[in-house]
Order: C-alpha cells, then structure tokens, then sequence
C-alpha cells in the first residue's frame, strides 16, 4: 500500500498555487441557412480542480477524505462533427464528437488504507476518451383543427480509459470502461396545439438503458454500496401534460398541468443514491404582455 505523499496536504502556513491555459473554440459552419448545414469544430478545455477537491478533509461513506492540493488541472481537446437538416417539414440533425481528455480528476479514488478505514483522495489518476452520437428530429402535422407536433431524440455515449494506473494496487486501466456514462437514452415527444393556440396536450417519454460497462475503480472500491449498482438499472418515465393560454387585449395568462412519472415507476436516475420520486402532479401559471 502506498504511502500518504505529505507534498499532497495543505501547508499549514499557508501556499499560492499558479495554472496556466489556453483554451478555445475553431469551427466551420457551412450553408447556415440551407436544408443541409454541415459543420464540425475543434476546442481545448480545461477544468481547474475545486476547492472540495484540493483542500476537504473530512469523513465519508466509508472511511475518510483527505485533500490534495496538488491534483493537476483536467485539460481536454474536444471534436464535433455533424449536421442540420431540413426536409419538407421534417428537420433534426445528426451529431458525433469525440473528447479526450488528460488527467482526468476522480473524486474519491482510495489512496491508502488504516485502522480507521480507507483514505481517499482527489487523484490525476487516467486519460479518457468519451465519445458518442446524437440524433434528434421532429415534423408538424397539420390538421383542420390543430398542430400536431412529433419529436424524439437519442444519444448514444462510450467512455473509455486511455491510459491510467489505479493508485490502490497499480494495476493498468487501460482499455477499462470509465465511470459515469448512460449507454443509450431516448427521448420521444406528442404535442396538440389547438389552431388558434388556445390549448394544447403534450405526452412524453424518456428512456435509459442500462449501464453494464461500470469503471474498475467503482466495483474495487470499498466505498461501493448497494445504491451504486441499484441506480445502473435500466428504467422508462412518461409525462402528459396539458394546458390553456387565455388573452384579453395585450393580456396574455397561460396556465399549465402535468403529471410527472405517470405510472408511479419506482427508479433512480444513473449514478444517483436516492430514488426518484413517485408520480407528481404541477401546475404552472404565466402572466404578462405582449
């Protein structure tokens, strides 16, 4: 087991710590306003560490926190690439990117074990690569009586780790999945307008699938517990709402309903503890002028 490094906690009489980047954005967009708009963009990011990060100390689930005030600054080269179209009344777009990303920051990596349970600490500890799809497209649907609107979406996410050693037994993590990543997740969409605005009616449903590539350092840990694994499940949420707008002169008040989680499901969002909440009822009211 390797020893606590005293460089990484803070000097009781007090340190400046200086980092330096350069970041920024280069794209090309072609045909903004034509039927098929391609375009694709290169950016460098950078994610200083927070204060939690360098300077918390403290327990936690299991174990304790220590700080590190010398955890590197996360620093990635990002590319998109994809396009806009329009076909008709049908229009979406199609999208890939591909982020890497150097010294990636983790959280709570264990660092050490004692009598008094694991240390962890914030740790440089990989380089990512997170890459992905996305498609989304929606059609009105003209009536006599109203527009109906049909929309959906999907987005489709990978993580892997480059290259990184796991700071607990130095093992390679190369070619390991990375953490925190929803495979598949789907969003689809009704809408009702009535032809005059008057009302409307929405049904929606929002869908995930399950997380089978979870990140070594997650199921080494002993900081796993029963919500880490429970909240990778798969789960499917719906949502109908519904509403009227009301205008007098250059009055307009708009009052909405809708029923969140229509079917009462029992699930967790990907990588939450808590359980969602049940079925929910709301009402929303807008007032103003025009």
């Amino acid at each position: 087991m390797p020893a606590i490094d005293p460089a990484t906690l803070p000097d009781a009489a007090g340190a400046t710590y200086t980092r330096r980047a350069l970041t920024g954005d280069i794209g090309l967009l072609v045909r903004p306003d034509g039927a098929f708009s391609p375009f694709v963009r290169f950016g460098r990011s950078y994610r200083h560490p927070n204060l939690e990060e360098l300077l918390f100390a403290g327990p936690a689930t299991v174990g304790s926190v220590i700080p590190n005030v010398l955890v590197k600054p996360e620093r990635g080269r990002n590319f998109d690439l994809g396009a806009k179209f329009r076909a008709g009344r049908l229009s979406g777009g199609a999208y890939f990117f591909a982020n890497n990303y150097d010294d990636f920051i983790a959280a709570e990596l264990v660092v050490a074990r004692t009598a008094a349970g694991p240390l962890a600490q914030a740790t440089n500890f990989a380089n990512l690569r997170i890459h992905g799809l996305e498609v989304q497209a929606d059609v009105p649907i003209v009536f006599r009586r109203g527009v109906l609107i049909l929309s959906g979406g999907t987005a489709l996410t990978r993580g892997s780790v480059r290259e990184g050693t796991n700071p607990l037994d130095g093992r390679s993590l190369a070619d390991t999945p990375a953490d925190n990543m929803t495979p598949v997740k789907v969003v689809t969409n009704v809408r009702f307008s009535d032809v005059r605005a008057r009302w409307w009616l929405e049904y929606g449903m929002r869908a995930q699938a399950r997380v089978d590539r979870v990140a070594l350092t997650v199921l080494d840990s002993p900081f796993l517990i029963a919500q880490d694994l429970l909240s990778l499940n798969s789960f499917a949420v719906y949502r109908f709402g519904w509403g009227f707008n009301l205008a007098r002169g250059s009055q307009l008040a708009a009052i909405s309903f809708a029923v969140e989680n229509l079917t009462n499901k029992y699930y967790r969002e990907h990588f939450q503890f808590a359980p969602a909440r049940g079925r929910s009822f709301t009402v929303g009211l807008h007032a103003g002028a025009f």
